[in-house]
């Protein structure tokens, strides 16, 4: 089983892949419930070469709607989490790869290595943890807006 998408524009597609289109479900709702219950589209995948899940399971699969404009919102909210996580992991890599030119370079010798290198570790690690903490309050959200009830990890 490949990635979730969604496809900005009309595709022909091919073996392999499946087009999953819903009746007054909004988009983004159904994208974000597709990568919600991406392990167990994964469970349902068959085939030793290339992975698929048949028609009948993907068309039999439920989901549960709310109204309209609260799948709206709720895609929104969502997307802005998976935006900023996006956007923190690229501001990580961007990071290392400073890291990683200022250690090529000579240190100044009034400058110990550790002064120029450890801001930056420190920066690395923050984004890390925002970003953790980015994908602790989606999962949140997602338990509460599938459940209706939010579980304290303590």
């Amino acid at each position: 089983m490949g990635e979730i998408n969604i496809a900005p524009h009309k595709c022909c597609i091919g073996r392999g892949i499946a087009a999953v289109k819903a009746k007054d479900v909004d988009d983004g709702f159904l994208y974000q419930s597709m990568l919600l219950r991406r392990k167990v589209l994964q469970k349902m995948a068959q085939g030793s070469t290339s992975q698929a899940i048949n028609y009948r399971e993907l068309s039999e699969m439920l989901i549960l709607l709310p109204p309209p404009p609260e799948q709206k919102k709720i895609a929104k909210i969502l997307t802005t989490l998976d935006d900023a996580i996006e956007k923190t992991t690229q501001t990580i890599e961007k990071t290392k790869v400073l890291k990683k030119g200022l250690m090529q370079r000579p240190v100044n010798k009034q400058k110990k290595a550790g002064e120029v290198l450890n801001p930056v570790d420190d920066d690395i690690e923050k984004e890390s943890n925002y970003k953790e903490q980015l994908k602790s309050l989606k999962k949140g959200l997602i338990q509460v807006l599938v459940t209706g009830k939010l579980r304290l990890e303590v």
